[in-house]
């Protein structure tokens, strides 16, 4: 897995992951989960490297003085920092030439769907890994009780309710619209763990039910947990995700 770092505009760093033997023409554009990094997907990274995909990947970052003003300011009338993730990936994918499929990570995945649903950056196929989900406050609660271990609900629910207004007060209805306005038969794969302690399947069933048009693949791990499916079940994990790729992938 080669790899080097660019600067694109606003200062968001790029890292670009060149596969030892480039087989497909489209390019794989990493989304990483909340409060990951590159560094934390690249067993991914490796196995779409290995696939013979180049990729990219960059670094979200929540820090408020490493931001530009205008991060700051709605995107499309839409409230909330899911915008940071949004404006992120729409920088990257104006910098990455040619056809892209995104593969992104729990809730992040939502701005994958409001990149793809503009239809100017050339998005293929989107794979989404544990997320992205409705039922947010509920969510946001297992996030604070389970992983930053806050278990006193006399916090972790007043918690829960502040971030899920921060990051975006009308999530169901910007995913919803997103979807909607994707074109017939788009390619999704939705990769589900039933064993989330963060992020129910039913959370992300709630996602697609609306959406029929769309070309909807599910993989179901029943003992997988948040975004563990690749690693500790890779004999499930890699021939599904390497049969969604090739399909919506051209051979050069």
């Amino acid at each position: 897995m080669a790899r080097n770092t660019r600067e694109l505009k606003d200062a968001l760093a790029i890292q670009k992951y060149s596969a030892a033997e480039k087989k497909y023409a489209e390019t794989i554009v990493f989304v990483h989960f909340f409060d990951g990094s590159p560094q934390l997907i690249k067993r991914h990274i490796q196995f779409v490297n290995d696939l013979g995909y180049d990729a990219y990947a960059y670094q979200v970052s929540f820090h408020i003085k490493n931001r530009p003003v205008k991060d700051f300011l709605p995107q499309h009338k839409r409230l909330g920092f899911k915008n940071f993730w949004t404006k992120d990936l729409e920088r990257v994918l104006e910098q990455v030439e040619g056809a892209k499929i995104i593969y992104a990570f729990s809730n992040p995945a939502s701005a994958a769907f409001e990149a793809a649903a503009k239809g100017k950056y050339n998005i293929k196929a989107i794979i989404c890994d544990s997320g992205p989900f409705f039922d947010l406050f509920k969510c946001s609660r297992n996030l604070i009780r389970e992983y930053f271990k806050v278990k006193n609900p006399l916090l972790n629910i007043p918690s829960s309710i502040g971030l899920a207004t921060v990051l975006a007060p009308l999530h169901e209805t910007y995913i919803n619209k997103d979807l909607a306005s994707l074109p017939k038969n788009f390619p999704i794969l939705s990769i589900r763990g039933w064993q989330d302690q963060l992020v129910p399947k039913d959370a992300i069933e709630k996602v697609f039910a609306k959406h029929s048009h769309l070309d909807l693949e599910v993989l179901n791990l029943p003992d997988a947990g948040h975004v563990n499916g690749l690693k500790d079940f890779a004999d499930d994990y890699k021939p599904v995700v390497t049969d969604f790729l090739e399909r919506n992938s051209s051979k050069i």
